[in-house]
């Protein structure tokens, strides 16, 4: 039993490091498009804020709780997809030593 184990961790291990290389090598020709979510200096909320070329205005959005996930606006949903997102915090929430 230990000699399939070996041959099935190594399978395992072997496939990782291919799919790891597919995803580089994808991620090298296709650059994803960017959305930031900037926390507002009171900090109320988040001000989303779109990649250049998409067809929808900034939008404000509060994040308190679980709750708050269901009240975006499908505009705003369909921008978000498919794309990194970027959250922007204030620094002044930040100590660095």
């Amino acid at each position: 039993m230990s000699l399939l184990r070996n041959i099935a961790g190594f399978i395992v291990r072997w496939l990782e490091v291919v799919a790891g290389f597919m995803v580089a090598t994808v991620g090298r020709f296709v650059s994803p498009r960017v959305v930031r979510l900037v926390e507002a200096e009171d900090g109320s909320g988040f001000t989303l804020r779109l990649p250049k070329d998409a067809p929808a205005a900034p939008a404000r959005l509060r994040l308190d709780d679980a709750a708050a996930a269901s009240e975006v606006p499908e505009s705003v949903a369909k921008s978000i997809r498919g794309n990194r997102v970027e959250i922007v915090l204030r620094p002044s929430r930040f100590v660095f030593r």
